[in-house]
């Protein structure tokens, strides 16, 4: 599962989609004139360093490609993705607003541009982009899904209710809307609606660590010690070696059966 952009409200976890989709395709010709052949060898450089998960390599031939024809918007908005997975946010910031600049403000450039502001816990401007991207385009499950993280992460937990509802209508075989519901129905003091919310994303998947997760933690505030735990350990589980959260709910199912 991808977790960039993972949003923690803890004890509870959200599932968020993933950051940046790259445009491979030229500039409209009615907009900008066509690129020059050494931006456009330099773009597709670019692009296969992306595919590589060279952000800096695709960073330097971005650059390139915009050096020698500054028109081409699709070079600034794919250095903007390239700046996101470095975590150059600043930077990212300024090639998307030149992209939009020059014609490139579609529902794509607003999703990356909504997750940089989001990377920077800059709520109300995720959400606006979000929200732009989603008039442009509404069926984006991935934009649907960081919105409500957005409005849960900024406290507006009623809106974001209502996103991952939406959502669920729309991708009902999806699991991470059902997991998400039920973290913020839990917030709201709702907790045998979350169950139900928890179980249906399990019901979905029965692999998702995040509603294991959730769903483990609610169990055994609610007394049920025994269900709690198998889940915390099914957790633990699908977690990779690494992972500190999976550390720390491995101590606690121990203290658990201490207690």
């Amino acid at each position: 599962m991808n977790r960039y952009l993972l949003l923690v409200a803890a004890p509870l976890v959200f599932t968020a989609a993933a950051c940046g989709t790259l445009d491979r395709t030229q500039p409209l010709p009615d907009k900008v004139p066509p690129p020059a052949p050494a931006a456009s060898a330099a773009f597709v450089a670019g692009n296969d360093a992306m595919d590589d998960q060279s952000w800096k390599v695709a960073i330097r031939h971005y650059d390139d490609a915009i050096d020698a024809n500054p028109q081409l918007a699709d070079a600034w908005r794919n250095r903007g993705i390239a700046h996101i997975q470095a975590r150059r946010f600043d930077l990212a910031l300024v090639d998307f607003a030149e992209a939009i600049e020059l014609g490139a403000d579609d529902a794509g450039t607003y999703y990356n541009l909504g997750n940089v502001y989001a990377a920077m816990a800059m709520w109300d401007n995720a959400v606006d982009c979000y929200l732009k991207s989603l008039d442009k385009d509404r069926d984006q499950a991935g934009t649907l899904n960081n919105l409500g993280n957005a409005y849960a992460s900024d406290g507006r937990f009623a809106e974001a209710e209502a996103i991952f509802r939406e959502f669920n209508d729309r991708y009902p075989d999806r699991s991470e809307g059902f997991n998400n519901l039920g973290t913020m129905l839990e917030m709201q003091k709702r907790p045998a609606e979350a169950a139900a919310a928890y179980e249906r994303a399990l019901a979905i998947a029965p692999d998702h660590p995040d509603a294991h997760f959730n769903l483990g933690l609610l169990r055994v505030r609610q007394g049920r010690k025994a269900e709690g735990v198998a889940l915390l350990r099914r957790f633990v589980a699908l977690s990779p070696p690494e992972s500190i959260e999976a550390r720390k709910i491995q101590s606690r199912i121990s203290s658990l059966q201490r207690h």
